[in-house]
């Protein structure tokens, strides 16, 4: 595949996860330029709001999903400081 092709793939990825509700840990990542790990600490020290999707009987495994909202808010209030 093409670097082109390519460019034009992801370009397309990312403008289609904006029209969903939620983004995948890997997706947020991304649009932060930062890795999941630290999606992962910015959830759970609070400063980025998430969904686990786990259900109750997940008790040591979580499967987060960020609202495109909390992302936005996220970038707000990181762009104000």
């Amino acid at each position: 595949m093409s670097a082109k092709c390519s460019r034009r793939q992801e370009n397309h990825r990312s403008r289609a996860t904006l029209k969903r509700p939620v983004l995948f840990v890997w997706e947020c990542a991304r649009q932060l330029r930062i890795s999941e790990r630290h999606v992962i600490d910015l959830i759970e020290e609070g400063k980025l709001r998430a969904l686990n999707i786990a259900g109750a009987n997940a008790t040591d495994r979580k499967f987060y999903r960020i609202p495109v909202e909390a992302l936005e808010a996220f970038l707000d209030r990181r762009s104000t400081i």
